[in-house]
């Protein structure tokens, strides 16, 4: 019996009463109480609602409800990769659809599968798939990551095929709402990378946040993460210093010294609460943790997830391995894993006080399970399954967990299935 059978199978009277999260631990009672209604099957823990498809069994992109491909609609997803982001209202979410390259912004944010858009960033209107180059002001290419300050005032994307980062000074509602600042560029119609890190560019940068007042951003094809100390309000600003690098100019050799405790080999994701910094370290398989928020060129992180130490970066599948992990979000008191290359997310029940530590939890893979790794197998039999499910992932490379009236909801960017999945965490 699989968990989201195991909740519909109880009490009505409990069902109208008990939040999900509730009905969840009953329902996972229930399986333990009998057995697990499948002999050796493993239990996988259910997503309540799916974005980007109409069912949990679509995995084309811009699907139609027969599952054919057709062009973007309001209601599609294309390759979408990072985190998602939902305003500090909670009524608004937005979602970088990478490959129809614009960002969807959900406002109400739907409640039932296959939900709707409301405006459009990057495109003209939410039918269409253009991709200009040279850039404007009001275009995208390939955007990696999409997130609201964190005093809720601002709107950050990573237009990663414009080696830019895009800046609204105020979260914007409207389709066509044109950015105030870009970093990465000297303006707005410029996308070339000269080849050589400097402070004020950028090559396929993946992930921006804004924290406080400082502007963070994954300049993955550099190999660093650079820091702003304030929000620039001007185009090209330069960064103040670096993370992954020596200096703002250097971009030492991936092959033989990016996995020490200040390197870095392809970023692709951040988190941080203005005191703790977590980025994903994705050509390293690791995530690295700096329980005080760095200050400095080259700060060295405290402590390494999905390695035992710092001087290794081999990739596995175990409660304490990643391969190629490209998405990391917290609550500040747990964080999770978009362990991409293993099919699945990482829940921490804990933030790092040593190397090495091992995961908690398992989503898109048995929930205790943690050496599966196959793409959309719900029987965890070791084979993908003919299509998804509402239990699978399939390279998995954001995630994002919101507070709103319900609880808590995690976000999982399932990026080869081509939808956002939402999961009780």
């Amino acid at each position: 019996m699989r968990l989201s059978s195991a909740i519909r199978a109880l009490p009505a009277s409990l069902s109208r009463h008990l939040p999900r999260r509730l009905l969840t631990l009953a329902a996972v009672g229930a399986l333990v109480a009998c057995g697990g209604g499948g002999g050796n099957k493993v239990t996988l823990l259910d997503a309540f609602q799916v974005l980007g498809q109409v069912n949990y069994t679509n995995d084309v992109a811009n699907a139609t409800s027969s599952n054919q491909a057709g062009s973007p609609t309001a209601s599609t997803l294309s390759g979408p990769f990072g985190g998602v982001s939902v305003s500090s209202s909670g009524s608004t979410l937005f979602v970088a659809d990478t490959a129809n390259y614009r960002v969807l912004g959900y406002s109400p944010i739907p409640n039932s599968n296959g939900g709707a858009s409301t405006f459009v960033l990057g495109q003209a209107n939410l039918t269409s798939r253009v991709s200009t180059n040279p850039p404007t002001q009001g275009t995208l290419s390939q955007p990696s990551s999409v997130s609201i300050s964190s005093d809720g005032s601002k709107l950050v994307v990573a237009d990663t095929g414009n080696n830019r980062v895009l800046i609204w000074n105020s979260v914007p509602t409207a389709t066509g709402t044109p950015p105030d600042v870009v970093v990465g560029q000297a303006d707005f119609t410029t996308s070339d990378y000269s080849g050589t890190p400097t402070a004020s560019n950028l090559r396929a940068p993946k992930a921006a946040i804004i924290v406080g007042s400082k502007l963070l951003v994954a300049d993955t094809g550099n190999n660093r993460v650079l820091v702003w100390n304030t929000v620039p309000t001007s185009n090209g600003a330069a960064a103040d210093y670096v993370l992954g690098q020596t200096s703002l100019s250097s971009q030492f050799s991936p092959v033989t010294t990016n996995y020490t405790s200040a390197g870095l080999y392809t970023p692709s994701a951040l988190w941080s609460d203005g005191t703790q910094l977590l980025v994903a370290d994705t050509g390293n398989n690791r995530v690295l943790y700096w329980s005080v928020f760095p200050t400095a060129t080259a700060t060295p992180a405290d402590f390494v997830v999905g390695q035992t130490d710092f001087n290794r970066n081999s990739s596995g599948t175990a409660a304490t391995l990643l391969k190629s992990p490209s998405g990391v979000t917290s609550d500040g008191s747990s964080f999770y894993v978009a362990d991409t290359g293993n099919n699945r997310v990482l829940k921490f029940g804990s933030m790092p006080i040593a190397s090495g530590q091992a995961a908690t939890f398992v989503y898109g893979q048995g929930e205790t399970k943690f050496t599966a790794a196959t793409a959309n197998d719900s029987d965890q039999n070791g084979t993908s399954d003919d299509n998804p499910s509402q239990d699978t992932l399939s390279g998995p490379t954001g995630v994002y967990i919101s507070a709103d009236t319900a609880g808590k909801t995690l976000y999982v960017t399932d990026r080869q299935n081509h939808r956002v999945l939402l999961f009780t965490p």
